[in-house]
């Protein structure tokens, strides 16, 4: 398998070239070691220095002050079938950059569905499948893992 090449650059004053190195590092610990074995997809990150010039092939993640949607610290998409993401500084401005990483590694265009049995949450709070009913649910990796009271 060839490894995706992402590149994580700095928009934002707030966010220097030596703290770009530290993430970069452990993002790629993170994709070898917990991803990777389980996904079967493959990437190397790298700390780029100037935003402006990036290295054709390379995808790449903006640390930005603003992502400019309300309400999100950072998303992933295609622009003329280029992968990218923004990411907004902050204090968990990290593990923002490792969500939006590993979807993008699995969703580059972040519009993969996969459709199932319909399922709902109860009064109850329990999960429960809605016989007759399919859904197509858009495939999100570590979702969970993104809450702020998880930071790397």
């Amino acid at each position: 398998m060839v490894p995706k090449r992402v590149g994580i650059a700095s928009r934002s004053q707030s966010v220097n070239l030596h703290d770009l190195a530290n993430v970069a590092g452990a993002l790629n610990l993170q994709i070898q070691r917990d991803f990777q074995p389980i996904w079967n997809m493959a990437a190397t990150v790298a700390a780029i220095p100037d935003p402006e010039f990036i290295e054709p092939g390379v995808w790449p993640i903006f640390i930005v002050d603003d992502v400019g949607t309300n309400g999100a610290l950072g998303f992933h998409l295609t622009e003329h079938q280029q992968p990218y993401a923004l990411v907004q500084s902050g204090p968990t401005w990290s593990l923002t950059a490792s969500h939006e990483l590993l979807e993008m590694i699995v969703d580059p265009s972040g519009n993969w569905l996969v459709p199932s049995t319909g399922i709902a949450v109860s009064a109850a709070g329990a999960v429960v499948d809605l016989p007759g009913a399919k859904f197509e649910y858009l495939v999100e990796v570590a979702d969970p893992s993104e809450a702020p009271t998880n930071p790397i």
